[in-house]
């Protein structure tokens, strides 16, 4: 999700500058999505880097409880709320069939991503356990 967030908030600047002029417009679906961006980088930086005590798991949970409705918000500003972007797009055949088409490779791309990421846990898991078994047995 980050690096959508990403994605929207680098490109969304860049085609601003050439439509409206600005690099920026504090409009409600650029906004809301700004927020939300930086909701979950803290979010990221704070498990990554916070430590493992429990008041850094806490903070993070209400830090994601509180960032979870921004989601919909953002959703709200995009299909309701208006402001500089234009609504009701008319997509062509062939524009659906690009949509759609990259729609299905990222998903792709983001199962193979999630498989891989499954593989790594499971190995580093089996990794401690295996040096918890070699300090028992030299140990003991």
């Amino acid at each position: 999700g980050l690096i959508f967030g990403v994605v929207v908030l680098v490109t969304g600047p860049l085609w601003a500058k050439a439509a409206w002029g600005v690099w920026w417009k504090w409009e409600p679906r650029l906004t809301t999505m700004a927020i939300l961006f930086m909701i979950f980088s803290g979010y990221r930086l704070l498990r990554a880097f916070g430590g493992d005590g429990p008041g850094v798991r806490v903070f993070a949970a209400v830090l994601a409880v509180f960032g979870a409705p921004q989601i919909y918000f953002v959703h709200i500003a995009v299909s309701r709320w208006q402001g500089d972007h234009p609504n009701n797009v008319v997509m062509e055949p062939e524009m659906r069939v690009a949509l759609y088409s990259n729609l299905g490779l990222m998903m792709i791309v983001f199962f193979l991503l999630l498989r891989l990421r499954y593989r790594v846990r499971r190995d580093a898991l089996t990794v401690s356990a295996l040096k918890r078994r070699l300090a028992r047995m030299g140990a003991g």
